[in-house]
């Protein structure tokens, strides 16, 4: 089992609104180290579209390069 820690981009897969199928999307880990030792991860979405209606929580992210995302994109 690979082993992710708090601040990773991670790739998870989300299943589309119809079941039709799914694909996989970027992820920022946000659970601590030792919840990380649990079967789960806390993990936020990541997305580009800027334009949705902003969420409680929402935040842009300023170094996304750095963070391993290839275009600039918004934590949800």
């Amino acid at each position: 089992m690979t082993t992710h820690g708090k601040g990773e981009v991670v790739l998870v897969p989300v299943d589309f609104t119809d079941r039709s199928g799914s694909k996989f999307r970027p992820a920022v880990i946000v659970s601590d180290e030792r919840y990380n030792r649990g079967p789960a991860r806390l993990i936020v979405s990541v997305t580009g579209n800027l334009d949705a209606l902003p969420h409680p929580g929402d935040h842009v992210v300023a170094d996304w390069r750095e963070a391993g995302l290839r275009l600039p994109r918004s934590c949800r």
